[in-house]
């Protein structure tokens, strides 16, 4: 019987040659310091998303740019992006970690410091869909680890709940969770 990771490598074409050791890395999830960061926060559980390596922690940020909503070079809208240093992001105030095993080596790659990626769109190519695709394309359950965050985000919860919607428990990335 394969495990977890067997069955998510073969999933994402991942070969036996690109597969090596597995690493649990950290999922930082921290509300952006923005202008309708807390509205993303609440309606939608989008936050900034950073993760925690045993290389180092890394995010998507405008190039040559601080930490996004962390001060005036660092906002997040801005066309050229690259993985920029997130070195303490995992243990601020109200980040929601969320731990997930992945293929170190592709995963490593993925999410290397002075990466380009690309133009930032938001719900495109931005901090939560590159940190999606980079665990995916490693092996990862990306859609376990986003659940678990959005169950642990009291701000989305209460937000919901205050409404008593159905769709409680609604992620754009999942459908309803």
């Amino acid at each position: 019987e394969q495990s977890a990771t067997e069955v998510a490598n073969a999933d994402n074409n991942v070969t036996e040659s690109q597969s090596g050791e597995t690493e649990t890395v950290t999922i930082s999830f921290r509300k952006a310091n923005l202008p309708g960061g807390g509205l993303a926060d609440s309606l939608l559980g989008k936050r900034h998303v950073s993760v925690k390596t045993s290389e180092g922690e890394t995010g998507q940020g405008k190039i040559g740019a601080d930490v996004p909503g962390q001060g005036s070079e660092g906002l997040a809208f801005t066309l050229l992006t690259e993985m920029i240093d997130h070195i303490g992001q995992s243990q601020m105030d109200g980040v929601i970690n969320v731990q997930v095993e992945v293929n170190r080596d592709i995963f490593l790659r993925e999410v290397e410091i002075g990466q380009d990626k690309g133009i930032w769109c938001p719900g495109f190519n931005d901090c939560n869909t590159i940190m999606e695709n980079a665990v995916e394309k490693a092996g990862g359950d990306w859609d376990g680890a986003y659940q678990e965050y959005l169950n642990s985000n009291e701000t989305y919860q209460q937000h919901w709940k205050e409404r008593g919607d159905a769709f409680s428990n609604f992620n754009i990335y999942g459908g309803a969770g």
